[in-house]
């Protein structure tokens, strides 16, 4: 006995028929779009660096427009923000738990420089202190000027691998 029988209408009566044939073409979709997903999701972690970079652009950014404005306490806030997301995408490596000499030291090994190595760490310093300071507009144009110049040094360093360091 056939599975299709006749409607009152004289039409063919199908069933689950249709879905059944479309059932290949929307598993090959899914597959298709998991492995997309797994791929994109992979090159995600595999770049946190960049992520790094681009939060350190923004805070970067974000102090200079608290430094036009004449706010310190935020301005310093994001420059230390911008100086720790900058060397921590170019260390590739977490940082923050760094003391300022183990942070001097580390970028040291890795092949900063000694001279760049303090200019981070005075920087960081610099920033924790100032933070709940005062400063002029006039000084904090400068302060940005230099912070865009330190983290652009930092954007350029090509650090060693930590196994090579």
């Amino acid at each position: 006995a056939s599975a299709l029988r006749r409607t009152q209408d004289g039409s063919l009566a199908l069933g689950a028929v249709p879905w059944l044939l479309a059932l290949p073409p929307f598993a090959w979709l899914s597959i298709l779009s998991g492995s997309w997903a797994r791929r994109r999701a992979m090159a995600r972690a595999a770049r946190p660096h960049q992520i790094a970079l681009r939060a350190a652009r923004q805070h970067l950014a974000n102090a200079e427009a608290a430094a036009r404005r004449g706010d310190a306490t935020v301005f310093h806030a994001e420059a230390a923000a911008a100086v720790t997301d900058a060397v921590r995408a170019q260390a590739r490596a977490e940082i923050g738990g760094l003391t300022r000499p183990a942070l001097r030291e580390h970028l040291v090994r890795r092949g900063a420089g000694d001279e760049l190595a303090i200019a981070v760490t005075t920087h960081l310093d610099g920033c924790d202190v100032a933070r709940f300071g005062s400063a002029g507009a006039a000084q904090l144009a400068d302060e940005a000027a230099r912070l865009r110049s330190l983290v652009q040094r930092i954007e350029a360093l090509e650090l060693r691998p930590e196994e090579a360091a």
